[in-house]
C-alpha cells in the first residue's frame, strides 16, 4: 500500500533555486533604504516566511512598500531563478504514481502566478494554498489545515516537503510528516521524518 497519498510541496528552496536572488536583492534594499550592510547569512531566517513578516523583523515600519520594492527588484533579476534539477521528473513519476499533489507556499497569489507559473510546472498540481488563503502564516499550522479542509486529505496520508523550519512546524502542527529538502536547506533542523539529498528520493517515500 502507498505510504503517502499526498505529496505536498513549498516552492522557494524546494522547487525553485531563488534564494541567492531574493537575499541579493533584499541586501540592496536594506543598504538603500536604512544604509546598512547586511550578511546574507543574517538574512536567512527570512526565507520561508512572508515578505511583511520578514521586512516587520528588520526593522522597516511601511513594510507594504518595501515589500513591492523587494518584488519589484525581484523581478528585475528573475532571470537568474532556475528549477531545481530533477524537480519536474519527479513531478511527473508522482503523477503517474497517481499521487495527489499540492503546493503550501508563503507568497502571495500575484507572487505565485510571476514567480512560479512561468516555469510550467502548475498542471502537476491540484491545490496550491498561499498565504493569503489562511489567517496565519507558516509556522502556524493553518495553511496545512486548510490543505485538508479543501482537499478532505487525512493528515497521515499526507507528507509536506520544504527547506525550512517553518514548513517543518506547519507540517507537523497540523499532524502531517514532513521532509526535508536538503539540497537548499540552510540548515538540518531536528524532528524532521525524512532528509534528503536530491529531489530523486521523494520518490522511494511512497513505500
Amino acid at each position: 500500500m502507498m505510504k503517502y497519498k499526498h505529496i505536498v510541496f513549498d516552492i522557494d528552496g524546494t522547487m525553485l533555486d531563488t534564494e541567492h536572488v531574493l537575499l541579493d536583492v533584499l541586501q540592496q534594499v536594506i543598504f538603500e533604504l536604512q544604509g546598512r550592510r547586511v550578511e546574507q547569512s543574517e538574512l536567512l531566517f527570512t526565507s520561508g516566511i512572508p515578505g511583511d513578516v520578514a521586512l516587520r523583523k528588520l526593522g522597516f515600519e511601511d513594510v507594504a512598500a518595501v515589500n513591492d520594492l523587494w518584488n519589484e527588484r525581484f523581478k528585475q533579476h528573475f532571470h537568474a531563478v532556475r528549477l531545481f534539477d530533477g524537480i519536474e521528473a519527479v513531478l511527473q513519476k508522482l503523477q503517474e504514481a497517481s499521487v495527489t499533489l499540492g503546493i503550501i507556499t508563503s507568497k502571495t497569489h500575484a507572487e505565485y502566478e510571476h514567480d512560479f507559473l512561468p516555469f510550467s510546472l502548475a498542471k502537476y498540481f491540484t491545490t496550491v494554498i498561499c498565504v493569503s488563503d489562511v489567517d496565519h502564516p507558516k509556522p502556524s499550522p493553518d495553511s496545512m489545515l486548510k490543505y485538508m479542509e479543501l482537499t478532505g486529505a487525512n493528515p497521515r496520508e499526507i507528507l509536506y516537503i520544504g527547506d525550512t523550519q517553518y514548513d517543518m512546524q506547519c507540517a507537523k502542527g497540523a499532524g502531517a510528516d514532513f521532509a526535508l529538502a536538503l539540497w537548499d536547506a540552510a540548515s538540518r533542523y531536528e524532528g524532521a521524518d525524512y532528509y534528503l539529498s536530491q529531489p530523486e528520493e521523494i520518490v522511494a517515500l511512497l513505500g
